[in-house]
């Protein structure tokens, strides 16, 4: 639904005699969707009748709200050790 505008990648890595450490971090900017292709709220069931589906909502008849996909996501980081 988007693309991050700046993603980064490092590695550092640390030896010592037989040892090896390494660290990578990955960073992804925030992405924001477009609103044009925001969907209305409905269920799985498209009770509320606007033409699309919610993917993991089933309605009010089954306790649930409807609800609509994510149209955005916050900058983040990935970190992972290797020893």
């Amino acid at each position: 639904w988007g693309f991050a505008k700046w993603k980064a990648n490092s590695y550092v890595t640390l030896e010592w005699d037989q040892w090896r450490v390494l660290w990578t971090t990955r960073y992804i900017s925030d992405v924001d969707q477009n609103p044009l292709g925001i969907d209305p709220f409905s269920d799985i069931y498209d009770t509320n009748f606007t033409g699309t589906y919610g993917d993991t909502c089933e309605g009010e008849a089954y306790g649930d709200l409807t609800c609509r996909d994510v149209g955005y996501a916050d900058d983040y980081f990935v970190h992972s050790w290797l020893f």
